[in-house]
């Protein structure tokens, strides 16, 4: 993603996320894993309306050093949690 993408999507991401918050707390300081971590929680919001910090702890930060797709990724821990409750 090129830095114009990048920062266009941090602005999307920041009215409904608090992007400082997640590079703070959540990311280590690390921006881009911060803004891989609001897009995943966003589509793992709209699908079980969780965020990441509802569920067990899961290896994220290797996921994104693995180049994961957020929203895969996202979709993943969904069907898993799902799977658990049924």
């Amino acid at each position: 993603m090129d830095p114009e993408q990048k920062a266009a999507l941090r602005a999307e991401l920041a009215r409904r996320f608090p992007l400082k918050q997640y590079t703070a707390e959540y990311a280590g300081g690390d921006e881009d894993f911060a803004l891989w971590l609001a897009l995943m929680d966003a589509r793992l919001y709209r699908r079980t309306f969780v965020t990441h910090r509802d569920l067990p702890d899961r290896p994220y930060r290797d996921e994104y050093d693995a180049g994961t797709d957020p929203i895969d990724y996202a979709d993943e821990v969904a069907d898993d949690e799902l799977d658990a409750l049924i």
